[in-house]
């Protein structure tokens, strides 16, 4: 077994953009992405810094750290309903598949994509009981919304879980 280890700031930081294409999100081009993902990386790092010789085999965080992961700028992004952003962009795909009728099952759709977003974030399928509880928030957040956007808004509870959990922050 590789022990478990608290990923360095600027690591950890580097997966929540890939994870979530935070950086992208409301930028116009490579290079406002890019100003803004420096903006982000500071803002992260000051936050985090940490020794980097101690050895984590649990996250345990900061007050200022939890904060900024609940919901501090780079989280709101990570999980952003904006265009750019991972979210934004996967349900856009299926709403275009829906409405092309390319899709038999809206509810199958979605349940793929949280799939997606267990792998962007902790890299493996989740298991029955995670995809059972996933499926639950979907369809109570269906049937209680009266809003077009209800998948949006639990895929976003799901995905901040995910990001938010020891098995995205340590390194396995």
């Amino acid at each position: 077994h590789y022990p478990l280890k608290q990923m360095s700031p600027e690591k950890f930081f580097d997966s929540l953009m890939v994870a979530s294409q935070a950086n992208r999100v409301g930028a116009k081009g490579w290079e406002q992405g890019e100003k803004m993902k420096e903006e982000l990386q500071q803002q992260f790092t000051a936050v985090f810094n940490n020794d980097e010789n101690s050895e984590a085999d649990s996250f345990n965080g900061t007050i200022p750290q939890a904060l900024l992961l609940m919901n501090g700028s780079i989280m709101d992004k990570a999980v952003s309903k904006n265009s750019g952003s991972l979210l934004h962009e996967r349900v856009q795909e299926i709403n275009e598949q829906i409405e092309k009728r390319r899709v038999k099952s809206t509810v199958a759709a979605y349940d793929a994509l949280v799939g997606e977003l267990y792998l962007a974030a902790v890299s493996r399928y989740p298991t029955k009981q995670e995809r059972m509880i996933a499926t639950q928030l979907l369809d109570s957040t269906m049937t209680q919304s009266k809003n077009k956007e209800w998948a949006l808004d639990a895929l976003q509870d799901i995905f901040w879980a995910l990001l938010n959990s020891s098995e995205f922050v340590l390194n396995h």
